[in-house]
């Protein structure tokens, strides 16, 4: 009883963590219409953002399980630059913050979120850099260890909440009115693959994402769900005898997931363009 005892004191001890930080930007003059056909959007939106946040293990048995908790602080400037008039931007302001816990052992990771947001309201003069709304998420990965190769997939499921919000409705008379809005719940798939070399790692990641239809007042919007298929090169460098890990993604983020190289989509952004630079530190 004594040698157990010891143990679970000790093992909190073989507990760690890691912090990072990411830039990134991205920019996209098209749009998927509702067939899949890439439309142009008469200007540019252009993504500048940062990323801080941090995970701990605040209880792990080596190489068996481990339980985490972190949280993610997004910032983001959104512009629209129109290819006449002027420009309009979200200011670069605070976008969200997620806050999470979970699990992970040799060959999964669970986790559960909350993403509170903090993005600002759009009037005439400002756009928002999100969609209004908080969330709650729920991911589920498994991996394959191995010394030569990293394979990976999990599923991302983000429940949106309702909120209220300042439409333009053009019945029964035009205007804006304050209305119950649900911009629609995200489903995401995606695996990767990458091979390992002596500094670091290269390879891809495709991810799918789905978005269900916009609801106001309950109504559902026709047409208005969504998807995106993309593919995300990245190369990761670990300098000998440091504990960070440098990274580069062909990628940039919105409020929930990357964005990469468009494959196909529909009523979502056409990307082309997009990169995330940023390191981890372990401690």
């Amino acid at each position: 009883m004594k040698k157990l005892i010891a143990l679970l004191i000790a093992i909190p001890l073989f507990a760690g963590g890691k912090a990072w930080m990411s830039l990134g930007y991205g920019t996209s003059s098209q749009m998927y219409d509702t067939d899949g056909n890439a439309q142009d959007l008469g200007g540019s939106y252009n993504t500048l953002n940062i990323h801080l946040g941090g995970v701990y293990d605040v209880f792990s048995i080596p190489s068996l399980l481990s339980f985490f908790g972190g949280a993610d602080v997004g910032l983001e400037q959104l512009t629209f630059s129109p290819d006449q008039g002027n420009s309009i931007s979200s200011g670069f302001s605070p976008q969200n913050i997620k806050i999470f816990a979970g699990a992970k052992g040799l060959f999964f990771k669970g986790m559960l979120a909350f993403l509170l947001d903090l993005g600002p309201e759009s009037d005439t003069n400002k756009i928002p850099n999100t969609d209004e709304q908080h969330a709650i998420m729920i991911g589920l990965s498994g991996m394959l260890p191995n010394p030569m190769i990293s394979l990976a997939g999990g599923i991302n499921y983000f429940l949106t909440l309702e909120t209220e919000k300042r439409v333009f409705v053009s019945y029964p008379t035009p205007g804006y009115q304050t209305v119950k809005y649900d911009g629609g719940d995200i489903f995401a798939l995606w695996i990767k693959g990458g091979y390992k070399f002596g500094l670091g790692e290269a390879g891809l990641k495709v991810i799918y994402r789905l978005r269900t239809a916009i609801k106001v007042e309950g109504n559902e919007y026709t047409d208005s769900d969504g998807n995106h298929l993309s593919i995300i090169p990245y190369v990761l460098v670990s300098p000998p005898m440091f504990p960070v890990t440098f990274f580069i993604k062909g990628a940039v983020m919105d409020e929930y997931l990357p964005y990469g190289f468009s494959v196909m989509g529909k009523n979502s952004p056409v990307t082309r363009v997009g990169v995330t630079l940023g390191g981890y530190l372990k401690f």
